[in-house]
């Protein structure tokens, strides 16, 4: 198939990284906030001890994919990308904290 649409089977493999980088975090934090919604899953919302796990691998996954998608770039545009090791963590903290203060004002809505 590759061969017939004139691929190069690297470019699809950094096609694949950037999408997973990009779309698992949002799709894992889409799923945290419709856990947490009571009109959604009615009296079966997730717990304490769900909620602080999800927080922490949420964490990772978002510095997994900010790792992935600044490693594509450095691929395709052929320039180290690298950033400082404390960018991903921080980056990372503001988004799950911010979903985490969204997630606290829907479950005592």
């Amino acid at each position: 198939i590759m061969g017939y649409l004139d691929v190069q089977p690297e470019t699809l493999i950094l096609a694949a990284q950037a999408a997973n980088g990009f779309a698992l975090p949002l799709v894992a934090a889409f799923l945290w906030v419709v856990t947490n919604k009571h009109d959604v899953i009615g009296s079966e919302q997730t717990s304490l001890s769900v909620n602080v796990l999800t927080f922490v691998l949420l964490n990772v996954l978002v510095i997994i994919g900010l790792r992935s998608l600044t490693s594509v770039y450095s691929s395709v545009a052929g320039v180290e990308a690298s950033m400082d090791f404390w960018v991903y963590p921080m980056v990372s903290a503001l988004f799950t904290f911010a979903l985490a203060f969204y997630i606290r004002k829907i479950r005592s809505a």
